[in-house]
């Protein structure tokens, strides 16, 4: 069942049974969880890279990425571009409850502005990697710059630890540059650890 956060008014989203709804009024964003939508594995067992890139793909168009608590292998980078315009927002439960370990030399989230109004969201996990000197945790970017930061779209990165996966014992695992932005503008960075 698809899930979906309502904003506007109160009162605009007035019917809601099983995967139906009736809209009255208001914008409705639509959230993908990533282990009941897509089968992602919480336990680390097994790649959720596949899983979690599709998750990715259909939010592009603007919503909301959700991680549920779990440990999340990713044998692979993942990548967004996000439409022209859109909010994406990639959430999870905690900084200590959901982790996104990447496993081998790879770049972790790499998230494209399709243009300067398009915003970004990241918040409550831990981006980790399992090589010492790991390339880069998220990587922000806009294929186009713009002069005037007041036009631009917000991204907030809150809560959020980049870190090692053998945190706090060994550490020796680490990112080479755990946030790395390019071309974009009004990044606010909040409450983050950079281990």
């Amino acid at each position: 069942m698809d899930a979906y956060l309502v904003s506007g008014k109160p009162g605009t989203f007035s019917t809601v049974t099983g995967t139906s709804f009736t809209k009255t009024g208001g914008s409705i964003t639509p959230w993908f969880n990533v282990v009941a939508d897509y089968g992602a594995d919480p336990t680390g067992a097994a790649n959720s890279s596949t899983a979690v890139q599709n998750a990715l793909t259909a939010a592009a168009g603007g919503g909301v990425v959700m991680f549920p608590a779990g440990t999340y292998k990713l044998n692979a980078g993942v990548s967004c571009t996000i439409a022209a315009g859109a909010h994406l927002s990639i959430r999870g439960m905690g900084s200590d409850t959901t982790v996104l370990n990447f496993t081998g030399t790879v770049n972790g989230i790499d998230i494209t502005y399709g243009s300067m109004a398009s915003s970004f969201e990241l918040q409550d996990m831990s981006v980790a990697t399992n090589t010492a000197g790991g390339q880069t945790g998220v990587c922000l970017h806009c294929a186009s710059s713009n002069a005037c930061p007041a036009f631009s779209g917000n991204t907030y990165i809150s809560r959020v630890v980049f870190r090692g996966d053998d945190f706090p014992a060994a550490n020796v695992h680490y990112w080479s540059n755990g946030l790395f932005t390019s071309a974009v503008s009004n990044v606010n960075v909040y409450g983050c650890v950079f281990d």
